[in-house]
């Protein structure tokens, strides 16, 4: 988290932004480990 420092405007605030990258972070680590692709249509 100490790598990201998003910015906050009237789209989103700076607490969802960093909350979203945390996120797209542990689904691409737990596809990697796991050998399985997670689509989201």
């Amino acid at each position: 988290m100490t790598d990201l420092s998003p910015i906050g405007d009237m789209r989103a605030s700076k607490e969802y932004r960093l909350e979203i990258a945390k996120n797209l972070l542990m689904k691409c680590f737990i596809e990697i480990n796991t050998n399985k692709l997670t689509r989201v249509n």
